[in-house]
């Protein structure tokens, strides 16, 4: 089953809003015309990719983790880290991501197919790199840029391990805006802090 958290009257946005929204953002900083309604509409293009996947698993009887690993791996290496530049060039020959964008990908379709995922994946940045972590016994790694058989390895050391919220500030600063991302950094710390204290 999908979670739709947006159709939910949750009183925070979800990580997904928050990317999708930062990555508006960017665009408008670039100086293309904008619309709020386009969160919505991308919103959508990640619940069908996440719909499709959920009846994968249905079929296949596969995790989560493993049928996103897969979609993934399917997407060619391209120098595009905005989630809505990855979201319109998906049904075209040119589509893809780089190391950054596969992570922002992978990380709001396992919002969407599997909190259970979503909540133990953490962001680990190297220099001009970036990987998914799966806190576990043992903790896992998530290499978005290899092939889907050679994607998964053990965990080896701390690596410069982040909470998953960090990719929206990598998202910035990989942009050229570190104020931006300090700013927004600020907001979702203290958006975490709001959601600790309901708890």
């Amino acid at each position: 089953m999908v979670t739709n958290r947006i159709s939910l009257e949750y009183k925070y946005p979800s990580f997904t809003e928050e990317v999708l929204h930062t990555c508006l953002e960017m665009r408008k900083e670039k100086g293309y015309s904008i619309d709020e309604n386009e969160i919505e509409h991308y919103y959508k293009k990640l619940q069908s990719i996440a719909t499709n996947l959920s009846g994968e698993m249905k079929i296949t009887n596969a995790s989560a983790k493993e049928v996103i690993k897969k979609y993934i791996s399917n997407l060619p290496y391209r120098d595009r880290y905005n989630l809505l530049d990855v979201l319109d060039y998906m049904e075209s020959k040119k589509k893809g991501a780089n190391c950054l964008g596969k992570c922002v990908l992978f990380a709001t379709l396992a919002e969407m197919l599997d909190l259970e995922l979503f909540s133990n994946l953490r962001h680990v940045v190297t220099p001009g790199h970036s990987f998914i972590r799966i806190k576990g016994q043992p903790d896992l790694d998530i290499e978005t840029t290899l092939n889907y058989e050679k994607m998964e390895i053990e965990s080896k050391g701390e690596g410069a391990e982040q909470d998953l919220e960090t990719l929206i500030d990598y998202l910035w600063i990989s942009y050229g805006k570190e104020k931006e991302a300090k700013k927004l950094r600020d907001k979702l710390l203290s958006f975490l802090y709001r959601i600790l204290e309901r708890k």
